[in-house]
C-alpha cells in the first residue's frame, strides 16, 4: 500500500452531516466517476487537522448523482458522525479505475442554468477547507464562482462536457 501523503490520493467530496443515529453521514460527492471506489472493506481518507486519517468503509450508497450516504468503521454513533461533517473525503489514487484517460476536472465544461441560459466556461477549481469553487468566466470575460454544492450543482453531464447549476436569485447580478 502506498504511503497516505496528499499525491497518493484523490479529493472526491465532503462530509455534509450525520444520517442516522448509527453514525453514517451524508456526503457530497464532487466527482462522481469515483463513486465505484467506495466499496465495503476498502478505505476513505477524512482530513483531519491537515492530514489524512483512513476509515474503513462499511457501507456506501448513492442518493444522487452528487450524493451519497456513508458508514465507515469505529463511527458507530450520531455523536461520533457529527465530529467529522465539513471534512473533506479522499480515496487513494490507486483504487480508482482508469477513466479511459478522461480527465475528470471539469475544465473547459460549459456551465448552463436549468432554464438553459449560459453562464460561462469552467476555467479552474479552487480547493478551499471549506468550500470549492468552480472559476467560470462568461464570454465578456466576467468571472463567477460558484460554490460545488449538491444545492447547486444539479448534474454533471461527462459526455457533453456540461454542468447544470440552480444559482440563488440574483447570483449573476453580483
Amino acid at each position: 500500500m502506498p504511503v497516505w501523503k496528499p499525491e497518493n490520493l484523490i479529493h472526491i467530496g465532503t462530509i455534509l452531516k450525520p444520517h442516522s443515529y448509527l453514525g453514517k453521514f451524508k456526503m457530497a460527492v464532487f466527482v462522481s466517476e469515483y463513486q465505484d471506489a467506495l466499496e465495503p472493506d476498502s478505505f476513505i481518507f477524512v482530513e483531519l487537522d491537515g492530514k489524512p486519517v483512513p476509515y474503513l468503509i462499511e457501507e456506501y450508497s448513492t442518493t444522487g448523482a452528487e450524493s451519497g450516504i456513508l458508514k465507515v468503521a469505529d463511527i458507530n454513533t450520531e455523536g461520533d458522525a457529527k465530529k467529522l461533517q465539513g471534512n473533506e473525503l479522499y480515496v487513494l489514487t490507486e483504487s480508482v479505475a482508469e477513466q479511459d484517460e478522461e480527465d475528470p476536472s471539469y475544465y473547459g465544461y460549459e456551465v448552463r442554468t436549468e432554464e438553459d441560459l449560459l453562464i460561462g466556461t469552467v476555467e479552474d477549481i479552487i480547493e478551499n477547507p471549506l468550500q470549492s469553487l468552480l472559476v467560470v468566466h462568461d464570454s465578456v470575460g466576467k468571472e463567477f464562482l460558484i460554490p460545488i454544492h449538491e444545492d447547486i450543482i444539479m448534474s454533471i453531464d461527462t459526455e457533453a462536457e456540461l454542468i447544470i447549476v440552480d444559482l440563488p436569485e440574483g447570483f449573476l447580478e453580483i
